[in-house]
């Protein structure tokens, strides 16, 4: 499967006037596995005639097929979407813990202010 974000870098780099070569070259240097490099580059030319440099500017992108495969997400970005439900079902999970020690040691707390 072709990854998104891979073949997005690539079409952006050519698009500002980088040559495909130079943009599969620094996908590879910032650590990207050189045959999902390929398999972008390859996608990209087999779907899309590059433009020449006059036509970049007005250049209509159509939408990619399905054979894309998105970016995955991160765990922590996931836990940045959600915060506000972690942090009511932590605060939710303590109240449950003070209310089960509570019943628990009713007997001892009531003493204390006895």
């Amino acid at each position: 499967m072709v990854r998104e974000d891979i073949v997005f870098g690539l079409k952006n780099a050519v698009e500002r006037g980088s040559s495909i070569e130079k943009a599969k070259m620094s996908f590879i240097s910032s650590g990207y596995p050189r045959e999902e490099v390929e398999e972008a580059s390859n996608f990209i030319h087999s779907s899309y005639s590059l433009p020449s440099m006059e036509k970049r500017e007005s250049m209509y992108i159509p939408k990619i097929s399905s054979a894309v495969q998105p970016a995955k997400e991160s765990f922590f970005s996931k836990i940045k979407k959600h915060w506000k439900i972690i942090l009511i079902l932590g605060v939710l999970t303590m109240l449950i813990l003070i209310l089960v020690l509570t019943l628990i040691f009713r007997d001892s707390i009531i003493s204390l202010f006895s």
